[in-house]
């Protein structure tokens, strides 16, 4: 006999649970477990899961708590339970222990904002800081404009009351999304190794600018370039050692003193002898 006491929940409501859901699993893997540093990239990938697991709505209120008389609130609350235990499961001990007392997921959430959250003004000079004092150095042209785009991409979500709800007519937008780019196009190439200049200078030269991935792509092609001349002359190089002859036993790709560790000849004896 069908128990009518029991709402059907559909597989797309967000009080739906996967029969194979537990409390003891967490939404990220191991290395991402948040322990104090790096909330802003924990939070995101929280988010994610929580989307794709339809259950945002516990953290941000937008699925509040039924009423006592609603047939679904048992639902809710073993739903709330679950978010509550993915939560603690991506945290910490020490800071687990700190909010594992909070009556609801959104207590929860709320609690590690205000303790762990960046104010927006904190937030943007610290990107911005981190942008100008960003320089290729030792790294790759890859994994240089990889740290840049990590910093534009967090700095974009936090601009979000320069972004065009509607659709725009007049040019406007393509106008703004174009001199944003030519931005960051100065950016990338202000931090490049003195190395780069000629081809640095070249795409400088170049009218309407080209996109930020065209001197990327550009870029990567210099590089590969000066990996493939700096290999050649180190060939050169090391053929010109093997082919240097010793002047005291008369065998070539070695010099003098590997030759005095070999035979053992005399400590004041001239190679030019």
């Amino acid at each position: 006999m069908e128990d009518i006491s029991r709402p059907t929940i559909d597989l797309f409501h967000p009080y739906y649970l996967d029969e194979f859901e537990t409390t003891g699993t967490g939404l990220v893997s191991s290395d991402s477990v948040f322990d104090g540093s790096g909330y802003g990239v924990w939070r995101r990938l929280l988010l994610l899961a929580l989307t794709v697991k339809n259950k945002v709505g516990f953290v941000d209120g937008s699925c509040p708590m039924p009423s006592a008389e609603s047939p679904l609130l048992g639902a809710w609350i073993r739903c709330d339970a679950m978010v509550m235990s993915w939560i603690l499961n991506s945290l910490s001990n020490e800071i687990a222990t700190s909010v594992i007392y909070s009556e609801t997921a959104k207590d929860m959430w709320h609690k590690l904002e205000l303790r762990f959250d960046e104010p927006y003004g904190l937030k943007m000079f610290r990107l911005y800081k981190e942008l100008v004092g960003l320089k290729q150095g030792s790294s790759g042209i890859a994994i240089y404009f990889t740290k840049l785009s990590s910093i534009w991409s967090e700095l974009d979500s936090l601009n979000i009351h320069m972004k065009c709800i509607r659709e725009c007519k007049c040019g406007t937008k393509l106008q703004f999304y174009k001199a944003e780019e030519d931005k960051k196009l100065f950016q990338f190439l202000m931090g490049l190794n003195e190395s780069y200049d000629r081809v640095r200078g070249r795409i400088l030269m170049m009218s309407p600018l080209p996109s930020l991935y065209q001197a990327y792509s550009l870029l990567l092609q210099e590089e590969s370039l000066q990996r493939e001349v700096q290999s050649g002359q180190k060939m050169k190089n090391d053929a010109r050692k093997m082919n240097v002859e010793c002047n005291y036993c008369k065998k070539q790709g070695h010099t003098i003193d590997k030759c005095y560790k070999i035979h053992g000849f005399p400590t004041h004896f001239n190679q030019t002898k």
